[in-house]
């Protein structure tokens, strides 16, 4: 099956995406661009491979196009890409076999290898482009598409008797084909038409001291083959070569990890861990460049005009490298990577933390940071420009402070709680200088901090693990003070998320151990008297909370003081949260009913709800473990909208947090695969009219989405009408957003002219008029 998109349509998204605000409806990516590893040299450009998408650099006005399945794409997790000069195409390669072809502005699928059942890995490892043809070798064998028809032409299976074989690269250099395969090197005529029969292949061997090893890269330098052996472990690779009789070895001793290998102008270039190297037919070695310690992370390595050379690097991006030094480091602005474990926004600005747990809340030692996303660009705070990231080890949550917005809180899931001000460690809160503490291990430190809540009194409260009194504050006036949870909280339980609710209780996620649910705590806002402190256990069963599941996910408060939960069997909803600490049927968690194709059942049951974010028009935002992300009515009754990986520009279905910018709606999701954005139609209300934002204004006669009246009063009525003043459409206000789509109630397309917004508060104490211009031209 093949699409075609229309890249030139794509461009100018992009240039709106990345420039400006985007508009209603649309989505954007935030994905990192520096870990280049794969390049594609198209003479006027140079197509970098990320893993994630592409990015192309122009080398005419030195601009910046990204692709990813926002733009077009038809999927992700980029794993190698080949220019086709002669057709003046691009071929690009998924990990899970699907295939684009970017020919003149135009996108095309093929995804037959995509959708084929094939047992084992599927994945597209490298491309060579023949004529008409472009050979992927793949996880099974190797396919064959004709790039000109767009489809593919043949499949060869050239294992033993048939038998599917990793086909790791693959080489021609004229009369023959060499395959370096998980099981050795494989040799079969260029010219023979039956190369689909495996028995026309043949596995070499004289000269080979492993005839049966592992090779993943192979090249043609005139009459000589080049290929590597893949050796266990680090710097185990050796290369060797075959002179048209037998193999022998280029390297004398295995100490080598080597990336990549391919020939450009009579030369072969072998790309190594933090090096480039030539040969030439003699196999004389030149060293082009090195980069011991870090400075570099060569994969790919082609020469270009005037002596540079273009390096795919996995740190710094597209490198320009002249004069045996480094001119240029390329990639578009974005995350230092794609980790992500808890997204927070305050004042417009996201914050990402990238650290991460694994299923039994073990640590992943993350060190790549937290990154901020202000302004339309991005700024990483990590190892390489900040002191002490490097051991800030598994940052999960972040929070800014309400009473200095330079000011954030990292909770690390081992170190603590980190204080960054202005983009510096200023404090690193641990069992020495405040009242969290460590885990009672001798000799062992760590202090798993694992979620973080302001309350009104601008205290930080945060969770800390498998310790006595798993529930710390930081008062606003830096005093300290630890509480226990109750019984059924011990050192024996992993704590997580904490939200402080309206009323001043902090609910707490308990997310391992001998019991699992929330644990609901109420200092009655006397942090100094333990005497009035309050403690509730909340978990599956009547009468205990009447929790779906005791495996809690998520959690928050929405507009109107109720507590949604998220469980690994659905979300959950304490109408009255007050009461928890009174029991009775107040005090338990309620299911949703819904009806669906004519019967009645309980929302997303089932579905584990692992993020929950609530919009300026209290609709529900619930991201899941495996189904992608609804958008809920107020009182989760309505699905709205549902977006999943197969539908939409989502990475992934598994979500892991959601965030939202009240100020102009766009919500970001973070999933496994990365952040990405949608901008939505609620924005958070304002206590009085101010300042009215209508865009766009005017609308222009090639403008068909929607327009948005922003700044509004909580649950405004809107009204729209002529300057004779002819009712032509009414509202109610997203939150502090109107939403009209520029028709009367007819469903026509409203005239052309200036039309009237007349806005007003619920109580009708306050109004506000301002001006939309439609022009529809002659």
């Amino acid at each position: 099956m093949h699409y075609t998109l229309l890249m030139g349509l794509l461009l100018g998204w992009l240039f709106n995406a990345y420039g400006q605000e985007i508009s209603i409806g649309q989505w954007r990516d935030h994905l990192p661009y520096n870990n280049v590893k794969s390049i594609a040299y198209a003479k006027d450009k140079v197509y970098c491979a990320t893993g994630y998408g592409l990015f192309e650099y122009s080398l005419n006005d030195q601009s910046i196009t990204r692709y990813t399945k926002v733009s077009g794409l038809s999927d992700f997790e980029v794993n190698a890409i080949a220019w086709d000069d002669a057709h003046q195409l691009l071929v690009v390669a998924y990990s899970n076999a699907n295939v684009d072809i970017i020919e003149n502005n135009q996108i095309y699928n093929i995804s037959d290898i995509k959708r084929k059942p094939i047992l084992g890995s599927k994945i597209i490892n490298k491309i060579l482009i023949q004529g008409n043809l472009a050979y992927l070798s793949c996880g099974f064998g190797i396919v064959v598409l004709d790039v000109t028809r767009k489809e593919v032409k043949d499949t060869y299976i050239i294992g033993e008797n048939g038998s599917q074989l990793g086909v790791n690269d693959l080489t021609c250099n004229g009369p023959y084909f060499f395959a370096a395969t998980e099981k050795g090197i494989y040799k079969a005529s260029a010219t023979n038409p039956n190369l689909a029969n495996y028995a026309n292949w043949t596995r070499e061997s004289a000269g080979l001291k492993e005839p049966v090893a592992s090779y993943d890269h192979i090249a043609a330098l005139n009459s000589l083959i080049f290929v590597n052996r893949n050796g266990t472990g680090f710097n185990r690779d050796t290369l060797l070569y075959y002179n048209g009789t037998k193999w022998g070895y280029v390297d004398s001793l295995s100490s080598w990890e080597l990336h990549n290998l391919e020939v450009h102008n009579g030369y072969l270039f072998r790309t190594n861990y933090f090096s480039v190297e030539q040969f030439d037919n003699t196999l004389t070695r030149t060293e082009l460049m090195q980069g011991w310690g870090g400075s570099v992370d060569p994969w790919q390595a082609i020469p270009g005009e005037a002596g540079v050379m273009w390096i795919a690097d996995g740190r710094y991006g597209l490198i320009r490298y002249l004069n045996n030094s480094i001119s240029e480091q390329i990639a578009p602005k974005g995350p230092w990577t794609s980790n992500v474990a808890g997204l927070a926004i305050d004042n417009g600005k996201l914050w990402v933390a990238s650290g991460g747990v694994n299923a039994s809340w073990g640590n992943m030692w993350r060190t790549d940071g937290i990154f901020m996303f202000d302004n339309q660009t991005w700024t990483n705070i990590n190892r390489d420009n900040t002191s002490g990231m490097d051991t800030l080890f598994d940052p999960i949550r972040i929070t800014v402070d309400p009473s200095n917005a330079d000011r954030i809180y990292v909770a690390s899931w081992s170190r603590g709680l980190a204080e960054i001000t202005n983009g510096q460690i200023t404090n690193m809160y641990n069992d020495l200088n405040s009242d969290l503490q460590r885990i009672d291990v001798p000799g062992y430190f760590w202090i798993g901090v694992g979620g973080l809540a302001w309350d009104d009194e601008q205290n930080l409260w945060m969770t800390n693990s498998s310790v006595a009194k798993p529930l710390v504050v930081k008062r606003a006036d830096g005093k300290w003070s630890a509480f226990s949870l109750g019984s059924k909280v011990t050192t024996a339980n992993n704590v997580a998320d904490v939200i402080s609710s309206s009323s001043g209780a902090q609910w707490v996620l308990v997310v391992r151990g001998p019991t699992k649910g929330i644990a609901v705590f109420d200092a009655n806002h006397t942090l100094d008297n333990t005497s009035d402190d309050r403690r509730k256990f909340l978990e599956s069963g009547i009468g205990k909370g009447n929790l779906p599941s005791d495996e809690v996910l998520s959690i928050a408060e929405d507009r109107e003081g109720e507590i949604w939960v998220g469980t690994a069997e659905g979300p959950c909803v304490f109408y009255t949260p007050e009461s928890v600490f009174d029991g009775g049927d107040a005090a338990e968690a309620q299911r949703i009913l819904v009806e669906r194709d004519g019967y009645t059942e309980y929302l997303l049951d089932g579905n584990a709800i692992t993020s929950i974010a609530v919009d300026g028009a209290n609709r529900k935002w619930l991201g899941t473990d495996m189904s992608g992300v609804f958008l809920l009515s107020p009182d989760g009754t309505k699905e709205l909208l549902h977006f999943t990986a197969e539908n939409s520009p989502l990475f992934s279905n598994k979500i892991v947090s959601i965030a939202i910018n009240h100020d102009n709606g766009e919500v970001f999701f973070a999933t496994d695969r990365g952040v990405i954005s949608y901008k939505a139609t609620a924005t958070k209300g304002e206590n009085e009219f101010k300042e009215i934002l209508v865009y766009p204004n005017p609308v222009r006669e090639n403008y068909d989405g929607p327009i948005a009246i922003r700044g509004l009063v909580e649950d405004a009525n809107v009204k729209i009408t002529t300057i004779s003043g002819s009712i032509v459409f009414e509202t109610t206000a997203l939150g502090g957003q109107a939403i009209w789509d520029g028709k009367n109630f007819d469903g026509q397309r409203a005239s052309s002219g200036v039309y009237l917004v007349f806005c007003t508060n619920d109580d009708g104490s306050e109004t506000l008029v301002t001006k939309i211009v439609l022009i529809h031209g002659s």
